[in-house]
C-alpha cells in the first residue's frame, strides 16, 4: 500500500514538473513572437501661416498663408514608432504694411518637404500615463520663390536637409465605458495626444551665393542655368521644429488627427541670410490598413 502511495506521489511530481516545463517553454516562445505593428495611411489638408525674409534681395519681411496638403504613413506601437510624410504648400506672400491689391512686392512661394522619423521607447522614464520615445528624424525642405518686382532677382530657391535628435512624449486616453462630466457625454473610444521636439544635429543648405542676379542673355548663353552660383554648405545654418498632435477614433478603427507644426529655418551667412518661420495647421483622416 505504501508503495502505491509512493508511486502516485512520484507520478504527481513528474506531471507537475512536466507541466511547468511546458508552460515556461510556451512563455519563452510567446516572448520571441514579434507583435505586429499596425499600419496607418493618412491624408491631411490645412494652412501654413508663415513669414520669411531674404537679405540677399531685401530686408523686408513677407507674410502670407499657403494652402497645404500632406500624405503620410504611420506605424505606431508601444515600443517603437515609424513615420514617413510628404507635404506640398503653395501661396502668395506680401510685404507687411502694403495693401495686397496695389502692392507690387508680392512673392509666390511653393515648397515641398519629405520627413522620416524613427523613435524607440525609453522604459526608465515611461509609465502607464506617459510614453517617452527618443530617436532621429531626417527632414528635407525646399522652396521656389518668384517675385517679378525684383526683375533679375525674381527667382529664388533654398534647400534644407536636416538630421534631428527627436524626443516625443505621448499620452493615451482609452475610454472603455460611457462617461458623463456635467452636461458632456464621452462615448467609449480611443484618444491620443503627443508633443515632439526636434533638435538639429546636422543642418545642410543648398543656397545661392551673395550675388545671384540672373545674367541670362547677357553672357551669350541663351539658356542660363537657374542654379548658377548656388552653394552646398554642410553643418551650416540652423533649424528647429516642434510637433503637437491630438487624435481620436472615429469609425472602423480609423482616426481623425489635428496637428500643429512649428518650423524655424535659418541659413548660415549673415549678410545674405534667409530666414523663415512656419506655423502649419493640418486636419487629417488616418485610415488603418492592417
Amino acid at each position: 500500500m505504501k508503495k502505491n502511495y509512493l508511486l502516485l506521489a512520484l507520478l504527481g511530481i513528474g506531471l507537475f514538473h512536466s507541466a511547468r516545463s511546458e508552460s515556461s517553454i510556451m512563455q519563452d516562445d510567446s516572448s520571441k513572437v514579434k507583435i505586429k505593428r499596425p499600419i496607418y495611411a493618412g491624408v491631411g489638408i490645412g494652412n501654413n501661416i508663415s513669414r520669411f525674409r531674404d537679405y540677399a534681395t531685401s530686408p523686408l519681411f513677407y507674410s502670407g498663408t499657403a494652402k497645404t496638403i500632406s500624405v503620410f504613413v504611420d506605424r505606431p506601437s508601444d515600443k517603437k514608432d515609424m513615420f514617413i510624410q510628404a507635404r506640398y504648400s503653395a501661396g502668395k506672400y506680401k510685404v507687411k504694411g502694403l495693401d495686397f491689391e496695389d502692392a507690387k512686392m508680392i512673392s509666390e512661394l511653393k515648397s515641398v518637404s519629405l520627413r522620416y522619423t524613427m523613435l524607440w521607447k525609453i522604459n526608465p522614464i515611461s509609465n502607464e500615463k506617459l510614453n517617452v520615445k527618443v530617436g532621429g528624424t531626417f527632414d528635407a525642405w525646399g522652396d521656389l520663390r518668384t517675385n517679378l518686382a525684383l526683375q533679375n532677382n525674381a527667382l529664388g530657391s533654398e534647400v534644407f536637409a536636416t538630421f534631428f535628435l527627436s524626443a516625443k512624449a505621448s499620452h493615451q486616453i482609452v475610454i472603455t465605458e460611457t462617461k458623463k462630466i456635467w452636461f458632456l457625454k464621452f462615448n467609449p473610444r480611443y484618444r491620443n495626444t503627443f508633443f515632439q521636439l526636434n533638435i538639429p544635429v546636422m543642418n545642410n543648405t543648398f543656397r545661392n551665393g551673395y550675388i545671384y542676379t540672373s545674367t541670362g542673355g547677357l553672357d551669350g548663353k541663351p539658356k542660363p542655368n537657374p542654379f548658377k552660383g548656388y552653394e552646398f554648405s554642410a553643418f551650416s545654418g540652423f533649424r528647429l521644429s516642434t510637433n503637437l498632435m491630438y487624435e481620436q477614433q472615429v469609425f472602423n478603427n480609423n482616426i481623425l488627427r489635428f496637428t500643429y507644426d512649428w518650423d524655424l529655418l535659418l541659413t548660415g551667412k549673415k549678410y545674405d541670410q534667409f530666414q523663415m518661420a512656419n506655423h502649419l495647421f493640418l486636419v487629417s483622416l488616418v485610415l488603418k490598413l492592417k
